[in-house]
């Protein structure tokens, strides 16, 4: 869901809240919200933006889910310190668990957990400056590998609600730092937001496509698709004009 930024309440269900939220701690590094990508798939990196609370993934796309988190370095910098208050991005720490506990198995999540599909960390660089300042970042917190298997057990109408912890991790003075746990919700489907108009040669004139997330299509916003001449390849979003 998109909306306007506000401020976030802890989850108090987990098993049941689909919203985007973080735990209240003092860290210096802080993971404000998800950004909701503008046209050509930027990313904002001031705070006063239309923020993704909670996500939705359809499985068909066969694709992960990119996170776009808005991170703020909280520490004071007087002149002449800024340099050694700067918060130095490394990468982030990713947990992923299920609302609907039944889903897989014990062994299942920890074969998983073992091939790092549901743990995992990844790679990532960028300062953000002291005195409240901000930076966008952009990564998956479901793998394209992940999907494929939960594609496996979510099927027809069925959804599951993925919850992914997430922490920013870096350094500040040459320590290690990591941010508060922030947890983000995504909706699993199969079908829930493509829209398949058959040959693309039969696309309704006139019409625009809806285009989807514009980081990836099969992400949070409805998408229209259609086939191209081989009848095999899917084409999302349609091209223009069919």
């Amino acid at each position: 869901m998109m909306r306007p930024i506000a401020v976030c309440a802890a989850l108090a269900a987990a098993a049941t809240s689909s919203a985007g939220c973080a735990e209240n701690g003092d860290e210096v590094l802080l993971i404000l919200q998800n950004q909701f990508p503008g046209e050509g798939c930027e990313i904002s990196g001031e705070e006063d933006t239309l923020v993704q609370d909670d996500g939705t993934l359809d499985l068909i796309g066969r694709s992960g889910y990119l996170f776009t988190p808005l991170v703020k370095n909280t520490a004071p910098g007087e002149t002449g310190t800024e340099a050694q208050r700067r918060v130095f991005i490394t990468g982030a720490r990713v947990d992923i668990r299920f609302a609907d506990v039944t889903l897989f198995s014990e062994a299942e999540l920890q074969q998983y957990q073992d091939a790092g599909l549901t743990r995992f960390e990844v790679p990532l660089a960028g300062s953000v400056s002291p005195n409240g300042g901000t930076l966008a970042l952009s990564f998956n917190i479901i793998q394209a590998a992940f999907a494929r298997v939960l594609s496996d057990k979510v099927t027809g109408d069925r959804e599951a609600l993925v919850l992914a912890d997430v922490r920013v991790l870096g350094t500040l003075g040459g320590g290690d730092i990591e941010s508060q746990k922030f947890t983000f919700a995504v909706n699993v489907c199969s079908g829930c937001l493509i829209t398949s108009f058959g040959a693309c040669t039969q696309f309704p004139a006139g019409v625009m496509p809806r285009t989807g997330n514009p980081c990836n299509p099969f992400q949070d916003s409805p998408v229209d698709c259609c086939t191209l001449a081989d009848g095999a390849t899917e084409v999302c979003p349609a091209p223009v004009g069919g």
